[in-house]
């Protein structure tokens, strides 16, 4: 088994977290809000840190495309 590391989380600027309602200038309705989260979503985290292996060669995408009933 491979050692756990840390992973350090630098931005450049302010991050904001909003929630997952559609935002749009054309939504009307109770729907139509953007709530600001403390802390980004669970996704939100998997898809930075896929980011990451690809970017650092650890993974890579398959070379044939897959859908999603065959994986």
């Amino acid at each position: 088994m491979r050692p756990v590391g840390s992973i350090l989380f630098e931005p450049n600027g302010p991050l904001m977290f909003r929630g997952p309602m559609e935002f749009m200038p054309t939504v009307r309705g109770p729907q139509a809000l953007a709530r600001t989260l403390p802390l980004p979503l669970p996704s939100t985290i998997a898809g930075c840190l896929a980011t990451l292996l690809l970017d650092k060669g650890v993974a890579s995408l398959p070379k044939t495309p897959v859908s999603w009933e065959d994986a």
